[in-house]
């Protein structure tokens, strides 16, 4: 009898767990993007009462058996185990993936993703401490940054992304000497109020650009004075201040310089630059340390549009590409609260790529994903977990009526 207890003791607790699920589905039923669970059972192992026998006359692992009855007889035919089980246990808690509703907000802030995919979103501008998340009911703060209710910055890639990534390093440097800084391009906040990105240069004869292309070791040499060359402008970025020990050095570009244009008397020529390239500039002040020459225009917040593939175009401003992460196994990540998730161990790697329409993937302006909860499952399962507790409630019942019965009449 002490096992019947311990095994409707182990099922009440199986079944309050399924009732704690249950719950919490139906309290997070109107929650952004939620995505319910469910209560997978097992059982636990089994007492063996008898291990069983083959039929006379099988053969098991190439060696023939033969069984044998009471009376010495050898045509007794197969015996199955006899178990008896010991209880059940949560073998797992699934996350349901599945697409949820998506619905119409009208509000320009707010994205859904249809298809697969997770929005990046992180809680510092400058290193890769990504989280991921399937709700888009983003605002803008008082710098006009793009951001989740908590606080997290959207991020977004300040260049096309063409096929897929397996992260966006945060590779902007400073030298000593000359400014020097990598491209290759990182994510960053998606802002609404950015600087003009452009760096444009056409009164310091002594400035000059060198230009490496990814891969290369040869770099590209751009001066005002030797080349005739009376204007630079470098297209894509953000202007840039860093400190290093030679001080503090500025004009340098961050992260999505896309293209050079230079103009001289002979016409105007537009240099490619692909992201893992690097730039250094020089001028003629001390350390060849460029501090001026540089136009910065303050834009106002501007509005924007989002285009199915996540190209986040701002009005009178940048162009972000929004990047959605997918996972080989999305059951398989942590939920961190705030709708938020990050990697775990059996979830893979993110791999980064834009949405693509053609393959059922697209973000969608104005509107919100909604909760993927079956209220009327959810209802049902509520009354097999408690069902099933109130059962298991009752063999504790009756196997305390049995002990007193048996009490009592010893």
């Amino acid at each position: 009898m002490t096992i019947s207890l311990n095994t409707a003791a182990g099922g009440m607790d199986a079944f309050q767990q399924m009732l704690d699920v249950v719950g919490n589905n139906i309290a997070n039923e109107n929650t952004t993007a939620y995505k319910a669970a469910t209560a997978e059972f097992s059982d636990i192992l089994s007492q063996t009462v008898n291990q069983g026998s083959a039929p006379a006359g099988a053969s098991i692992a190439g060696q023939q058996v033969s069984n044998y009855s009471s009376s010495g007889s050898s045509s007794v035919g197969g015996i199955n185990p006899s178990q008896v089980g010991l209880g059940v246990q949560v073998a797992s808690i699934y996350n349901d993936f599945t697409q949820g509703p998506l619905e119409q907000t009208g509000n320009s802030n707010n994205l859904a993703i249809a298809g697969s995919g997770f929005f990046v979103v992180s809680p510092s501008q400058s290193d890769n401490s990504n989280f991921y998340t399937r709700a888009g009911d983003f605002s803008v703060d008082a710098n006009g940054n793009m951001v989740t209710p908590n606080g997290y910055y959207l991020m977004g890639a300040s260049y096309p992304i063409s096929g897929t990534q397996a992260s966006f390093p945060y590779s902007t440097t400073f030298g000593t000497g000359t400014n020097s800084f990598s491209v290759n391009n990182p994510l960053v906040p998606v802002n609404l109020d950015q600087t003009n990105t452009d760096f444009t240069s056409s009164t310091d004869s002594g400035l000059t650009i060198d230009y490496t292309a990814s891969g290369s070791s040869t770099p590209q040499s751009i001066n005002l004075t030797s080349t005739g060359i009376t204007n630079v402008t470098l297209v894509g970025g953000m202007l840039v201040t860093g400190t290093t020990s030679g001080g503090t050095k500025t004009a340098g570009m961050q992260g999505s310089v896309t293209e050079i244009i230079t103009t001289s008397a002979t016409g105007t020529q537009t240099i490619q630059i692909s992201p893992g390239s690097l730039i250094s500039f020089g001028g003629t002040t001390t350390g060849g340390i460029v501090t001026s020459d540089h136009t910065i225009a303050t834009l106002t917040q501007g509005s924007f549009t989002v285009a199915p593939d996540g190209t986040l175009t701002v009005d009178g401003g940048l162009t972000y590409y929004l990047p959605l992460a997918n996972f080989n196994n999305p059951s398989g990540l942590i939920k961190e609260g705030n709708n938020l998730y990050t990697a775990g161990a059996n979830s893979g790697s993110p791999v980064y790529g834009q949405a693509n329409p053609a393959q059922s993937q697209s973000v969608s302006q104005g509107f919100l994903e909604g909760s993927n909860v079956d209220l009327t499952k959810e209802m049902s399962n509520m009354i097999v977990a408690q069902t099933g507790y109130e059962a298991n409630s009752k063999v504790i019942s009756t196997v305390n009526s049995m002990n007193q019965f048996m009490i009592n009449n010893v």
